[in-house]
């Protein structure tokens, strides 16, 4: 595997060949033995192959970016037209032609043509493969291609076509050996890699045309369009200028006109004279900063006559109104605003029942009784955490995984805290690497974690259980018991009624005790003491949730009356935070705080849910923001309420969700200074209000107003 590059580097080759290019193979074994006549019994075996390849279309996943830009329009004559693909080794998968012996000369130009250089009608022709190589029109020649030899289902393929004068042809295809020039391949380093692209290696191969963007002769200089054609040399190697086609000026075959395979085509206006370089484009800017800075905020514009009211408050804080449907179904609006706000957001309170983190959208959903008016921000910004997160499979898998793993923690401290095999800590049989620490006044989740079932299973061999074992298994066979007949009022009878509760006492250990039983048939007509029904279940210690049963010191039994409350004080210990956070740290959570630290930086957001109104961001201008962290904490919820079902996931969410959200905010200031770091990404900022480059908090990735 390649070593990542620096960031901000780039790499580049001359070319990327395939192992093996396009074509059918034939694979031959023979074997011989000898002194043996095998010719009989082993003869060869054939098998034969197919390395396909793009020939006559490409998927769009092979097209990365293209210059100029499709459909725009700037003075781009000091530039050579190009196009990125996505396969490094797609320029060198194919050959000229059959007899073409030079691997490194590609398979694949780009050509330009201007306006006036495109036959009248389209210039572009569809159709299947089939009609392509049909060489029945003597005015029009296809590659020198074996239709025979190709697939019906090959033959039948839609396709793009171009077909061009011969003379035109040879004045601007790249002659014989310039080819190679215009393809090569770059490596660059995948840091900074905007969302969506993440999982690209960095490989790309390039290919650019041979003329610049040039206006037709006569023009004076105003713009032209022009189409640029990712086209296929194959089977034109005798075309190609330099090899034996004929002349530009209008030789023998000048007329023929060539069909050509068009696989990618754009199509753009070069003009010298208008806009589009980045120095106009800003200084397109300047009437809207002239304005002052007030025009420079994400908000819709409000006339600056307007009356006062909690309308006009509203849109000059940056919402907007929307249609709202209500639960009850009546339609009305609400307000909406994303996360980018143009002054401070107020910090978005906690969940009224004290728990760190939000559990649903109707909990951040905010209604204005003055107003009568519903604010959705938050709840806007929670499903679509949760609409992202379930949309992801990848992440919701890593969720429910991290979040069972955590979960069988809980569940082994419970268990080990209120079982009578962990009574004593202290191991007789010491536990390599590390032995169990000794017991104390109060055991901490980690001791208790650390203990293993052979310390309990040793103290009870050292108090006589192996040799009592030893002797029975060693010993000789009892004699079997016979079989006891109990008859009613016999004095058996009495011994056993005695050994139960009566019907009235029977103590279930539910919580009651059960009127139905009859063990009258077994009593005498002798009086019997009743059996003492178990005791209730003794009070709680005074600092514990009541309705517990002390295990251990500081730790719940297994027999308190309400498991939920159980477990919200086994969350609440700060030892067994410690460990949940400890376990967001490992493995087992990475994958889902990495997902989350790129949701937190806006990934897989709608831009619909970022500017609600277009009006907000008009077309050729720039606004500056602040972030709403209370929007990035809410969203961040949302993800985190996947699968949580029942009173159980929801302690255990809340308190998962502490840690979780702590490593997401460390994953987040890491990629933020990273950026800061980096000289390509260095913007420069001024003032304190502007740097916004305060610790994020664990609460909820709460930062400083960040501008």
């Amino acid at each position: 595997m390649s070593e990542p590059l620096p960031p901000g580097s780039v790499q580049f080759y001359d070319g990327y060949r395939p192992g093996l290019d396009a074509g059918t193979y034939e694979l031959s074994a023979v074997q011989s033995v000898d002194g043996v006549d095998t010719g009989a019994y082993f003869g060869p075996r054939t098998q034969t192959f197919t390395v396909d390849a793009p020939r006559f279309v490409l998927d769009a996943g092979d097209v990365g970016e293209m210059y100029p830009p499709a459909n725009s329009s700037g003075d781009f004559g000091a530039t050579l037209p190009s196009i990125v693909l996505n396969r490094r080794t797609l320029p060198w998968e194919r050959h000229l032609g059959a007899d073409s012996s030079d691997p490194a000369e590609p398979w694949l130009a780009l050509l330009l043509l201007r306006s006036d250089e495109l036959p009248p009608g389209p210039a572009l022709h569809t159709g299947t493969v089939a009609q392509f190589l049909d060489a029945s029109d003597p005015h029009e020649r296809p590659p020198a291609i074996a239709a025979d030899k190709l697939s019906a289902q090959v033959l039948a393929t839609q396709m793009t076509s171009l077909s061009l004068h011969r003379r035109l042809f040879t004045a601007i295809a790249p002659a014989a050996g310039e080819a190679r020039l215009l393809a090569h391949v770059r490596r660059t380093d995948t840091a900074s890699r905007a969302a969506g692209q993440a999982d690209r290696d960095g490989w790309h191969a390039v290919v650019v045309a041979n003329r610049r963007p040039a206006p037709p002769p006569g023009s004076g200089g105003t713009g032209s369009a022009h189409l640029a054609c990712l086209v296929s040399l194959e089977g034109h190697a005798v075309d190609l200028p330099g090899v034996g086609g004929a002349p530009a000026d209008g030789g023998d075959g000048g007329d023929v006109r060539l069909r050509l395979a068009v696989l990618a085509s754009w199509s753009f206006t070069s003009n010298p004279a208008g806009g589009g370089d980045i120095g106009r484009l800003l200084a397109g800017l300047a009437p809207a900063v002239s304005a002052g800075p007030e025009a420079l905020l994400p908000r819709i514009p409000v006339p600056p006559s307007a009356p006062p009211s909690a309308a006009l408050t509203r849109l000059r804080q940056g919402f907007a109104a929307l249609d709202y449907r209500l639960p009850t179904g009546e339609q009305t609006f609400a307000w909406y605003r994303g996360p980018f706000t143009p002054y401070p957001a107020q910090p978005l309170p906690g969940p009224t029942d004290g728990t760190p983190h939000y559990a649903t959208a109707s909990e951040v959903t905010v209604y204005s009784q003055s107003d009568g008016v519903f604010d959705v921000s938050y709840a806007v910004a929670f499903e679509a955490g949760r609409l992202a997160a379930l949309a992801d499979r990848g992440f919701a898998v890593a969720m429910v995984n991290a979040r069972r793993s955590a979960f069988q923690i809980v569940a082994k401290l419970q268990a080990r805290a209120g079982s009578p095999l962990f009574a004593n800590l202290r191991p007789v049989l010491p536990v390599p690497p590390a032995p169990t620490p000794p017991p104390g006044p109060e055991v901490s989740a980690a001791d208790l974690l650390a203990v293993h079932s052979r310390n309990a299973f040793g103290e009870l061999l050292a108090g006589g259980m192996g040799d009592q074992l030893t002797s029975v298994l060693t010993g000789p066979p009892a004699p079997p018991s016979p079989p006891m007949v109990v008859s009613p009022g016999t004095a058996a009878a009495a011994v056993i009624a005695g050994l139960l509760p009566p019907p009235s006492a029977l103590y279930l250990g539910g919580g009651g005790f059960d009127e139905g039983f009859d063990a009258a048939h077994l009593s005498s007509a002798e009086p019997v003491e009743p059996a003492e029904p178990p005791a209730p279940p003794r009070p709680s210690d005074p600092d514990l949730p009541t309705g517990f049963i002390p295990g251990r010191p500081g730790w719940p039994g297994r027999d308190g009356l309400d498991p939920v409350e159980q477990l919200r004080y086994l969350l609440s210990r700060t030892d067994v935070q410690d460990l949940l956070a400890d376990h967001a740290r490992g493995p087992a959570a990475d994958p889902a705080t990495g997902w989350l630290a790129e949701l937190a930086l806006l990934h897989r957001i709608p831009f619909r849910h970022l500017i609600p109104d277009e009006r907000m961001l008009p077309v050729e201008s720039m606004r500056f923001f602040y972030l709403d962290s209370g929007w990035i904490a809410a969203l961040i919820d949302g993800a985190l309420s996947i699968g949580v079902e029942g009173s159980r996931d929801l302690e255990l969410h809340q308190a998962m969700s502490r840690p979780l959200v702590e490593i997401v905010a460390a994953k987040v200031g890491a990629v933020r200074a990273d950026h800061r770091n980096r000289p390509d990404l260095a913007v420069p900022t001024g003032g304190a209000e502007a740097a916004g480059t305060g610790a994020s908090t664990a609460a909820g990735l709460a930062t400083p107003p960040t501008v």
